[in-house]
């Protein structure tokens, strides 16, 4: 395992990882179960030091933590994807600023709720990150049978066509090998 923080690069030949700042959501440093987190998943105890919530997380809590961390990676032949678990929507500026400047050209993003108010707020992540493909993270809802993903995925795109936005979601499903290519086919 290798100790990672926000700003770290990590270039493998062949792809480079870049660590990003994250946080779950606005205003608020708390993990879904409720537990107040820093921004490098060490929260300190009263009267000092580090406070771990189990051995296993005190082990691990000094060598970064992928809760609080966005990534772009770029791949050999500059195809970026990003990975952005926070806010739906792009909503914090600074997130906005950030991501509309890395311009990946997919991006994994944390997926809004399946409501037309959220399908435009995916739309906006198309929109202010310009990248062509988007995939959403946090998909178990798709599979509990509440929610179509098939519907959500149109609503989004159709948000993005409506806006005159190039890019458009695509829903991956579980235990699947995709594969991306861009091709010009003279005819």
């Amino acid at each position: 395992m290798i100790p990672y923080t926000t700003g770290d690069v990590f270039d493998f030949g062949d792809f480079k990882i870049e660590v990003l700042h994250a946080r779950h959501a606005l205003n608020n440093l708390k993990r879904p179960s409720g537990r107040e987190d820093s921004f490098n998943n060490v929260f300190a105890k009263p009267g000092g030091g580090p406070k771990y919530d189990s051995a296993q997380e005190e082990l691990l809590g000094n060598m970064g933590t992928m809760f609080n961390s966005n990534f772009l990676l770029t791949l050999s032949n500059n195809f970026r994807i990003g990975f952005f678990a926070g806010n739906p929507g792009l909503t914090a500026p600074e997130d906005r600023n950030l991501w509309k400047t890395l311009h990946p050209d997919m991006i994994f993003a944390h997926r809004a709720k399946f409501t037309t108010d959220y399908a435009n707020a995916m739309a906006d992540v198309l929109e202010i990150t310009g990248a062509r493909i988007m995939a959403p993270l946090h998909m178990e809802d798709a599979y509990s049978g509440k929610y179509d993903p098939a519907e959500y995925v149109a609503n989004v795109n159709k948000a993005c066509a409506d806006r005159g936005i190039g890019g458009r979601m695509v829903f991956l499903e579980r235990a699947a090998w995709y594969e991306f290519s861009s091709v010009i086919t003279k005819i």
